[in-house]
């Protein structure tokens, strides 16, 4: 069995090679599209969602054998969620984790086909893999993707945020159910993911695991919200301030800067909480939800 990893940075190098050896080569009948998106995908992107998958994976016995189809297929979604946020009928950034945005470096219908293509490629890459999987497995993962990404997904809370642009009396509630959709759904399928991967994982695994991911998922948004108005473009890897050009309704405007960094505070005591109803050596599940706290 594969030993369990002991950084973050070696998932991360892990995730890219996975990465690169996934995506379809060029043809030459349209060569571009490749190139689209190996452009959207291999760069500086912090990886934090398939890191999620190895380590609530490798937390439960699987291998990274096994972890490997589900990690690249989360990022690939992911990606493909990105360059469409990116067009100029969503939220029209022209930068993108410190490089120019799909759409930019090639042009705005290629970037909305290769983002099509992204979406494609995960649910290809969890069917064909060669990953030691069984068909039980692979089933939950594609469930797992397509409830984290469609219509009562990711898609979703992309809608209510378009909805509700300018919206200056959203309620705490459904800025959190935008939020729980938009960002959450992928994050808390992430360790999900891990977790099918795992042979011997337990319900109650399962149902911690998707506490624990959706808390991240909110955490993780509060902090961009805070971020969005405190950091400078070199760190955020993308335009600072667009929420409020856009007339988005955030965390900022709902409790303020401080009562924004309070809430992370409590987000992140409950991704802790959760994690110790885990029967598992969690402490690698535990960095991260620091890691994204500390960020603010």
């Amino acid at each position: 069995m594969t030993k369990r990893p002991l950084t973050i940075n070696a998932l991360i190098t892990r995730t890219n090679q996975q990465l690169k050896q996934r995506l379809p080569k060029e043809n030459p009948s349209y060569p571009t599209l490749a190139q689209a998106m190996r452009y959207a995908t291999l760069n500086n992107g912090k990886r934090i969602r398939p890191t999620l998958v190895y380590l609530a994976g490798t937390m439960l016995g699987a291998t990274l054998e096994q972890l490997d189809a589900p990690a690249c297929a989360i990022e690939f979604i992911h990606c493909f969620s990105l360059v469409h946020d990116d067009l100029p009928a969503m939220d029209n950034s022209d930068l993108r984790r410190g490089q120019a945005s799909c759409h930019k470096a090639f042009s705005e219908d290629l970037a909305i086909l290769a983002g099509d293509a992204l979406v494609t490629q995960a649910f290809e890459t969890i069917i064909t893999s060669n990953s030691p999987l069984n068909d039980k497995q692979r089933i939950n993962m594609l469930q797992c993707l397509c409830n984290a990404t469609g219509a009562y997904g990711m898609v979703a809370g992309q809608v209510m945020d378009i909805n509700n642009e300018n919206n200056t009396k959203m309620s705490l509630a459904k800025l959190k159910t935008l939020h729980t959709l938009k960002t959450g759904e992928l994050i808390k399928a992430s360790v999900l993911l891990g977790g099918h991967a795992a042979p011997n994982a337990t319900q109650n695994d399962l149902d911690q695991l998707e506490i624990f991911g959706e808390t991240l998922g909110l955490l993780y948004q509060v902090c961009d919200d805070i971020l969005d108005v405190t950091a400078d473009e070199n760190i955020l890897g993308k335009q600072s301030g667009t929420d409020e050009v856009l007339g988005k309704f955030t965390y900022i405007n709902a409790l303020g800067l401080d009562g924004s960094k309070n809430y992370a505070r409590e987000l992140q005591q409950d991704c802790l909480k959760a994690l110790k109803n885990l029967k598992s050596n969690s402490e690698h599940l535990a960095t991260i939800a620091n890691n994204i706290f500390q960020r603010v």
